[in-house]
């Protein structure tokens, strides 16, 4: 048997808006999740070529709710990412 589809917002931070279906059990949703920014993320949620690669630029921090039975993550925050040189 599969996996129902869930569709999962976004609320808040840069992914505001955004809905994801997600093939999986509520259950089994992260509680929480984090996301590198870059611009190309935007362009491929947008259903554009990302083109060349662009640096992350901050990494967003979402934490899971579930309001009504429907689930949704909620910005929590920001950090700028580490570099790491070697």
């Amino acid at each position: 048997m599969s996996a129902p589809v869930l569709a999962v917002e976004f609320v808040g931070g840069p992914l505001d808006g955004h809905h994801q279906p997600i093939a999986a059990a509520q259950e089994e949703l992260n509680q929480s999740a984090t996301f590198p920014i870059t611009r190309n993320l935007f362009r491929l949620l947008a259903k554009r070529p990302t083109g060349k690669k662009h640096p992350v630029t901050s990494i967003a921090l979402y934490q899971l709710e579930v309001i009504a039975g429907r689930p949704r993550y909620v910005f929590q925050g920001a950090c700028t990412p580490v570099t790491v040189q070697g």
